[in-house]
């Protein structure tokens, strides 16, 4: 049952507890471990860029399955992003209600705000794979492209699907 538990925070971003995905008119990328994990840090300097933005908008931009179908794919508003930076190293702890367990990324930021970061997860069976890239607006905004291959069982039904996601999300000055 962790696992399952895992699993679905690993969707967090997206909120899809759906269990495949159909295809849309646009192609999402299938990501693998070393698409996700090692990625360098960037240029920027200090600690700028570190803070809580919620998830305020967003949409599912393409889904593809190999098994499943995307029915009940979304974005989950209301999702709290936490960026820790420092010089350049970026860690994002995003946290969904519901889920015990918060998805983590580590990657880079620039000086320009520019970011990329990665997410891996496997349990038994279920593994995950998140990309999540975009722009930050230190203290007012961010603005991303989550991109996720998820492959396994959950509740007892298979799947393997790609999904992207465009998220808008706002400085929040509550912590």
């Amino acid at each position: 049952m962790a696992a399952v538990a895992k699993v679905k925070g690993l969707m967090s971003i997206i909120g899809a507890l759906a269990l495949g995905c159909s295809s849309t008119d646009q192609s999402s990328r299938t990501l693998s471990a070393s698409d996700v994990s090692n990625l360098p840090a960037g240029n920027a300097v200090g600690t700028s860029f570190s803070g809580v933005y919620v998830l305020s908008d967003g949409m599912i931009s393409a889904c593809d399955c190999r098994v499943g179908s995307c029915a009940t794919a979304r974005v989950s508003k209301g999702n709290t992003f936490t960026l820790s930076e420092t010089d350049g190293a970026l860690h994002v702890a995003v946290h969904s209600a519901g889920n015990a367990t918060d998805q983590m990324y580590d990657g880079g930021i620039n000086h320009g705000g520019d970011f990329r970061v990665g997410s891996s997860y496997s349990s038994g069976d279920s593994v995950s794979h998140g990309l999540l890239s975009g722009t930050v607006l230190g203290g007012v905004s961010m603005d991303a492209e989550s991109q996720n291959t998820l492959t396994g069982k959950v509740g007892g039904e298979t799947f393997d699907c790609d999904i992207t996601a465009h998220l808008v999300l706002s400085y929040s000055t509550a912590r």
